[in-house]
């Protein structure tokens, strides 16, 4: 455990702040740097993955285009070599065994264009008995693995008609704050979207799913222009600062539609904060069909990020300033999105959600906002909903995978462990039954072969898709494709994407 003084002082003061409220918190140097990192997606560094075995940093990954991706020599990080020394430049090396990963990372870390060497013990070598130096040149790392990502897929309609579909997978509404369009640097998620849609249309896509799963949220300001992608202009959320009774609407101004075609946003119990906001303005507005767990995960409130101090790093405060609400009026405080179509999940049977957090706030509502939906989908959803159900009734993976749930709820219900032998083994029995379960679920080969990669297919996303699949159909859409508002017909898309960014700083 990571208990050196910044640590420990970062725990005593957010211990304080959480009093009031479970997301403000003091946030040290190294917390606050790890935080950017995340929302521009890069650092400095060697451009290497690490994790804790045996006292050392090990190496999980090397993350592509990196400095140790890039480096060609016999002495090269390779996936499972263990660093056990650190060496700033011309420095002595650092014996950095048993030190929180945290610190070794802090470490390797350091300004663009020096130089840090490695003493590490090669994986080519089971007794740890050898050594080889690794030096490397810091650079700039682009984490672009934890950018959006998509896909495009041929699924076939409850009919047989085959639908070619998109996937984008977006973990979390990341963006370099201090960047401008025109910035080397500048990176957003919403724009990143943007392109892919362009790209999408370009090649026929029917429908498209934006899968939200696990996204924690990030910046309210990409969550407005992901909405926009979507809607011609309207009001996206209304937020109500602390010491305001009224709210006040935060509004998309773009007149285009990046995308106008069936859609449908999947959702679960970690989709929290700005993947609230934007799944629940589309469900609002009758714009996208939302799928997944019962609910999400129904954090409602606003944070500002304070710096302390101005010529030192002294860290910064997280503080609860606002508390937003969907424009239809109600709050996503504690309830949370409900999907149109739930799909059991086994989150559903864990404790997540903000109703477990200590101190959180309580729920509430202001007034619906003025705006007009594009649709009623209440009709549309009956059908798929119907569709969904018979489906996932006769298909034999879904009853192994509601068996598993099903096991999952008898653990974490019961309350304590028989002493009783025989008692002990039928329970022994239980838990190889649940993992016999999860062994069901697993992809194999052909032939009831072992697998060769342990990877579980995703049942929820297959499903989902089939249910757009089943939307085309459906949908009634008024303006097909791209509609550039008007005088904007002679500009390029990343001219148009550039002035939509601007608009909305």
């Amino acid at each position: 455990e990571d208990n050196d003084a910044e640590w420990i002082f970062q725990r005593y003061l957010s211990a304080f702040a959480e009093a009031y409220d479970p997301h403000s918190a003091y946030m040290s140097p190294s917390s606050m740097e790890d935080f950017d990192i995340e929302m521009k997606l890069s650092l400095v560094g060697i451009g290497a993955l690490l994790t804790s075995e045996d006292g050392a940093a090990k190496v999980l990954r090397i993350i592509p285009g990196g400095p140790a991706d890039r480096d060609r020599s016999e002495n090269r990080l390779r996936p499972n070599d263990k660093i056990i020394a650190v060496a700033d430049g011309d420095k002595p090396p650092v014996d950095i065994l048993h030190w929180p990963l945290s610190k070794v990372v802090k470490l390797i870390r350091g300004p663009k264009g020096t130089k840090v060497v490695l003493t590490v013990v090669p994986a080519s070598d089971p007794t740890g008995s050898t050594t080889k130096l690794v030096p490397l040149i810091r650079d700039e790392v682009k984490l672009e693995e934890q950018a959006a990502k998509s896909e495009i897929l041929t699924v076939p309609d409850s009919t047989g008609t085959q639908r070619k579909l998109g996937v984008i997978t977006l973990p979390a509404f990341y963006a370099n704050m201090k960047a401008s369009p025109d910035d080397s640097d500048f990176v957003s998620s919403a724009y990143d979207v943007a392109v892919i849609l362009e790209g999408m249309k370009a090649k026929g896509v029917e429908g498209v799913l934006l899968d939200l799963r696990n996204n924690g949220g990030g910046s309210l300001r990409e969550a407005i222009m992901m909405i926009g992608l979507f809607i011609r202009t309207g009001i996206a959320v209304q937020v109500r600062e602390a010491r305001s009774r009224e709210p006040r609407g935060i509004y998309d101004t773009d007149p285009d539609i990046r995308y106008a075609g069936p859609l449908v946003v999947l959702v679960n119990r970690l989709s929290a904060s700005a993947s609230e906001i934007v799944a629940g303005a589309l469900q609002d507005y009758g714009r996208a069909v939302i799928v997944g767990d019962a609910k999400t995960h129904g954090k409602g409130s606003v944070q500002t990020i304070l710096d302390l101090g101005r010529d030192k790093k002294m860290g910064s405060i997280r503080v609860t300033t606002a508390s937003y609400y969907r424009i239809s009026g109600g709050s996503t405080q504690l309830k949370g999105i409900v999907p149109d179509i739930v799909i059991p999940s086994p989150l559903d049977a864990i404790d997540l959600g903000e109703e477990n957090l200590p101190n959180a706030m309580e729920w509430d509502a202001v007034p619906p906002a003025r705006y007009r939906p594009v649709a009623d989908l209440s009709p549309a959803v009956k059908i798929l909903r119907r569709q969904s159900a018979d489906r996932l009734a006769k298909d034999e993976k879904f009853a192994a995978y509601l068996r598993m749930i099903k096991r999952l709820e008898e653990i974490r219900a019961a309350e304590e462990l028989p002493l009783n032998l025989d008692k002990r083994r039928e329970l022994a029995r239980a838990e190889q039954e649940f993992s016999s379960l999860e062994n069901e679920l697993e992809t194999r080969e052909d032939g009831g072969e072992e697998p060769k990669d342990k990877k579980r297919p995703d049942l929820v996303l297959e499903e989902t898709l089939r249910i757009l699949a089943d939307f085309i159909p459906l949908y009634t859409q008024a303006a097909a494709g791209y509609a550039p508002a008007s005088g904007d017909e002679k500009k390029t898309f990343s001219e148009k994407i550039g002035d939509w960014i601007r608009s909305v700083q």
